[in-house]
């Protein structure tokens, strides 16, 4: 089984046991014509299979030539124990074809996750490219900044989420709300914002975790979202999330005149333009067709989304907003017929690629994503 994605291979092999000193072996093909470098790739601990020694905290990752690869392994359920919900990263040199990687986990200790100091507003994280930033007491305070000009500028700010869950809207934030770094190493950084919603009718409660993921090297910013059902005996039915940032801008600022959109059609044709032209919005696309969206201000800077897994996706927008002299970037999920048992979860995510004014820089970091496929083989020796 082939999964194409970014950073996500979930894949199943047989019942092999897995043992320190196992050794797995993962096939990563780059169907293009050139050489990859630092290409992050992400599997969870289930993808080996079979019992995960609790006390793993350390992975190694070889490439053919034997030359070990950077990466890490990470504890994203936060219980200080490897498990199957859990994930190794590596950033890797692909050449064009197949390229053959050997994997073990080793004995270790997770790190404790790191919380926003006392006088700190913001839990930050930056690779020299990109930074992202999160308010550790409102999700809405969210910046996304590029490196340029010996300073990070800022690019998107004051995200926004919208639910609508049992056909109804009132649904409060509670007050237990945290911000951590989840994981902070030698190939990625997580920056994850936690709450629970409640239902004043009903009182049903589910468990938000948003989480931004940045890897070294890389100008790409991985916005996961994750909902789970924590009522007691309650189903969740889920029918829209509406995310995105209401206040974007090239440094901060925007220009009608110059500041353009770029996407992909629902034809799969391109549109573009300039804010002063119209705006952009992408609805109704084929389960076959990918998401691409951007907005730039040429040769200075822009953000583009890649929304290559279709399940759930409905559209994306950028529109310019007069009144507030900014633009909004945002994109939709609408489950079809989507109900979670207690205990379940949805999981959704975007790509989110910061770049210098390139108009077709969301389209190439698509290309490279479908042109990239990973199979791990099967058995351990």
């Amino acid at each position: 089984m082939i999964k194409k994605w970014f950073v996500q291979v979930v894949l199943c092999l047989g019942c092999t046991v897995l043992l320190y000193g196992s050794e797995y072996t993962l096939k990563i093909t780059n169907n293009t014509a050139s050489a990859i470098n630092n290409f992050p790739v992400v599997f969870k601990l289930s993808a080996l299979d079979g019992a995960i020694p609790a006390d793993s905290g350390k992975v190694q990752i070889f490439d053919a030539d034997g030359r070990e690869v950077p990466s890490q392994l990470d504890d994203l359920d936060l219980n200080g124990c490897a498990d199957k919900t859990d994930e190794a990263a590596m950033l890797a040199k692909l050449k064009p074809g197949e390229n053959i990687f050997k994997i073990k986990l080793l004995p270790g200790k997770f790190p404790s996750p790191q919380s926003a100091g006392k006088r700190s507003l913001y839990l930050a994280a930056e690779n020299g490219i990109i930074r992202v930033e999160q308010s550790k007491l409102k999700l809405q305070q969210r910046i996304i900044s590029r490196f340029n000009n010996g300073k990070y500028e800022r690019i998107a700010g004051h995200f926004v989420q919208e639910l609508n869950m049992d056909k109804s809207w009132k649904w409060f934030v509670r007050p237990e709300v945290s911000a951590v770094l989840v994981s902070s190493g030698t190939v990625r950084q997580i920056v994850r914002f936690n709450s629970v919603v409640e239902n004043r009718d009903s009182g049903k409660q589910a468990k938000l975790i948003n989480d931004m993921h940045i890897f070294n090297g890389r100008s790409e910013v991985l916005c996961r979202f994750l909902l789970t059902n924590i009522s007691k005996g309650q189903l969740l039915q889920v029918f829209r999330i509406n995310q995105g940032f209401y206040e974007t801008g090239i440094n901060g600022k925007v220009i009608p005149a110059e500041d353009r959109f770029s996407g992909i059609g629902s034809k799969g044709e391109t549109l573009s333009g300039t804010l002063v032209s119209g705006s952009f919005t992408y609805r109704n696309r084929s389960s076959k067709a990918p998401v691409r969206m951007n907005f730039f201000r040429p040769d200075a800077g822009g953000i583009g989304l890649v929304a290559d897994d279709p399940a759930h996706f409905d559209s994306c927008c950028t529109v310019y907003l007069p009144q507030r002299k900014t633009v909004r970037f945002s994109w939709l999920h609408c489950p079809a017929n989507l109900v979670l048992w207690p205990g379940r979860s949805l999981d959704l995510q975007v790509y989110l690629v910061l770049h210098g004014g390139k108009a077709d820089a969301a389209e190439e970091f698509a290309k490279m994503v479908k042109n990239v496929s990973f199979e791990f083989l099967p058995g351990a020796k």
